[in-house]
């Protein structure tokens, strides 16, 4: 399965940068996670249809994730089994995408499969690329067993 964080807006921090790269590097479960930046716009239209664009170049049968704090919140072991439930259904690709400094707008919010919170707390978008990060890592471990994760 083919995991793609849209990010929208560049990253220029090489701590966070690490970070993000050290849990992605480490994932035990042969999915394919990459990040691909979408360039942030003012126009909230023109943003949209840069994501929206970032999403449909995307392998099919697909699904788009959208992060929100507003949306379905998942304890990491739930997270884990709803990875689990889109392989089963055979996707080949999930894209999680990150808003920018303004959020995601309504017209994404529309098209995409799942609205996410990984917290109730509004978070620096460039903070939730690394919490995603780990949280998928963190899925791959619960789903292989691995010990990091522990209850």
């Amino acid at each position: 399965m083919q995991i793609t964080v849209l990010a929208t807006g560049s990253c220029r921090d090489a701590h966070i940068l690490a970070l993000e790269g050290n849990y992605i590097s480490r994932m035990i479960t042969g999915w394919n996670i990459n990040v691909r930046e979408i360039r942030d716009n003012p126009n909230p239209d023109i943003e949209a249809t840069h994501q929206l664009a970032a999403w449909q170049s995307l392998p099919t049968p697909k699904m788009l994730v959208v992060l929100d704090e507003k949306g379905q919140s998942f304890g990491s072991e739930k997270f884990a089994a709803q990875l689990q439930e889109f392989a089963n259904r055979g996707l080949r690709s999930i894209a999680f995408l990150i808003g920018g400094a303004d959020g995601v707008s309504e017209r994404v919010k529309k098209e995409a499969g799942m609205v996410m919170s990984l917290s109730g707390l509004t978070l620096p978008h460039q903070l939730v690329r690394v919490f995603l990060a780990e949280q998928l890592y963190r899925a791959g471990t619960i789903m292989t067993n691995h010990p990091y994760h522990r209850v």
